[in-house]
């Protein structure tokens, strides 16, 4: 399934109602009608009315072929001698799509239906967008010189003010590591004896 595609399946419709009116209405107000080819699929009277109707109603017809002969498999030499005659043209005139079971070519065979149909996969472009969208945030960002970069040292690098800020909070770090742990215990030292300060002030005014 996909976003903003709409699908109508025979199989799936409710057989007590009117069948013909549904499944004619079904064909007459799709854009798209596929025909999944299979051995012996023309001797359904059903769906040899749907495709006689897609004919009728000038829909966009594409034929997909099933390739796997445990589920109706059949060559398309031996397929044609099933076609009546008044719809042969529709499968001399187009080219089926080969259908494969395995996931690994199942991806490529919708692909190609979808194109076939003229639909838009907005999943699929969507996905391709936030993909190109993110390497190119990846790309635009400075180069990490050090396995300990941290979103502080990207933002202090392009401003001297958060530079300052990050400084004066405690937050600053240096690559020369007896700078970073006595910046660290002048840090605690300020920070423990303002704190300690401004308790005893509150004391001494209670």
């Amino acid at each position: 399934e996909r976003p903003g595609i709409k699908i109508f399946i025979d199989l799936d419709m409710d057989v007590e109602g009117d069948l013909t009116g549904t499944l004619q209405d079904g064909v007459k107000n799709c854009k798209t009608f596929i025909f999944f080819i299979t051995d012996g699929i023309l001797s359904s009277e059903w769906c040899a009315r749907e495709l006689r109707w897609a004919v009728e109603y000038k829909k966009k017809i594409v034929l997909v072929r099933e390739t796997d002969f445990r589920h109706g498999g059949v060559e398309m030499g031996m397929f044609f001698e099933q076609v009546p005659e008044d719809l042969m043209h529709v499968f001399k005139n187009t080219i089926a799509i080969p259908w494969y079971r395995q996931p690994a070519f199942r991806r490529v065979t919708i692909q190609l239906i979808l194109k076939a149909a003229d639909i838009v996969d907005v999943y699929e472009r969507n996905l391709k967008h936030v993909t190109r969208t993110t390497t190119e945030m990846l790309n635009a960002l400075p180069e990490i010189r050090s396995d300990h970069t941290t979103c502080f040292d990207v933002i202090a690098e392009h401003s001297w003010a958060m530079r300052a800020v990050f400084f004066l909070a405690g937050f600053s770090r240096f690559r020369n590591r007896t700078l970073d742990r006595l910046y660290a215990i002048i840090f605690n030292v300020s920070f423990w004896s303002c704190g300690f300060l401004c308790a005893t002030n509150l004391v001494y005014k209670s």
